[in-house]
Formats: C-alpha cells, structure tokens, sequence
C-alpha cells in the first residue's frame, strides 16, 4: 500500500565508504523486530549495514509497530554519495490494518443495512460505524507518517553534509 511506504534520496559530500561508516557507528547488529531495552547502548538503529546497502530500523524503547523499515542502496555520484532509500511499515503491521479494515468495513455494512432494514439505530451509531475503517486506516498512516519523519531527521542528521535534502 502506497500509504504506507516512502521513497527519499539522500545527496551527501560523503564518499559510499564514508556513508558506511557513518552507518556502521550508529546501527546496533540485530533483526528488525526484536524488543530493544536500551541497556546503555546509545547506538539509534538497529539492523545490517553492507558496503553499498543497509536495513535498519530506528531504535525506540520498547516495540513501536509504526518504526518503519529502512531499506537503503549507497551509489558513487559525482563529489559524493546518493542514498536512495525505502521506509516501509512491517509486514505484520499492514496485514494487521488489512484485516481489521475489512472487518471494520463488514461490520459497518452490517450496521448501515440493519438501519435501513429497520430504521431502528440512530443516525449517529449509522456513522460512526461507517467512519471507524477510515478512522483505523488514518491512525496507522499518522503513526508511520511521524515515525518515518524520525528516522529521516536521525539519518539525515548522520551523513552532513548534504548537497540536497529530500527528493
């Protein structure tokens, strides 16, 4: 789902190498959705860093089902690096919001054709009912909007200098 990913392009004056290093000081070795107590690690990602690629995910105390995934490619340009990079929710989180979207819309369904079977409920139940799928998808979307601006913010904050911000 197109709302939960985002694409952004990192310029930096830093050669690839660099970038990975860069990388390397801040990502902690583990996988995407282990629980993270801190334990007096400073580092604020948590994943794989490779020469010209990394998946990470930012570390947050406890489990935070909106972190977004961080899959990224370092390219050599021209007087520095490009960093193309994919945030994108776990798949566990937008089966989740499937699911219970469908539900959601199949009970409203239920409600709305209730109604006007009957003409029994209020208005008022009618759209609520009809509303809480929109509600759910709207929550999910907030919750990985902020969190990916975060990570963006951190990453972006590792590898100055940049020639270009976001793309």
């Amino acid at each position: 789902m197109a709302l939960f990913r985002r694409a952004v392009t990192l310029r930096t004056m830093a050669r690839p190498d660099q970038v990975a290093e860069a990388l390397n000081r801040e990502v902690k070795p583990g996988t995407m959705m282990q629980l993270d107590f801190g334990g007096g690690d400073s580092r604020q990602f948590r994943g794989e860093v490779r020469p010209n690629s990394f998946r990470i995910v930012r570390r947050v105390q406890f489990r935070n089902s909106f972190a977004p995934i961080i899959e990224g490619q370092v390219g050599e340009i021209s007087g520095g690096s490009e960093v193309k990079m994919s945030l994108f929710v776990p798949t566990s989180l937008l089966l989740f919001v499937i699911i219970w979207t469908v539900l959601t819309a199949g009970a409203a369904m239920l409600v709305v054709q209730q109604m006007m079977l009957e003409m029994a409920l209020e208005r008022v139940l009618t759209f609520a009912m009809a509303t809480i799928p929109l509600v759910g998808m709207a929550v999910s979307w907030l919750g990985f909007s902020l969190e990916a601006n975060n990570s963006e913010r951190v990453l972006k904050g590792l590898l100055p200098p940049f020639v270009e911000g976001r793309v």
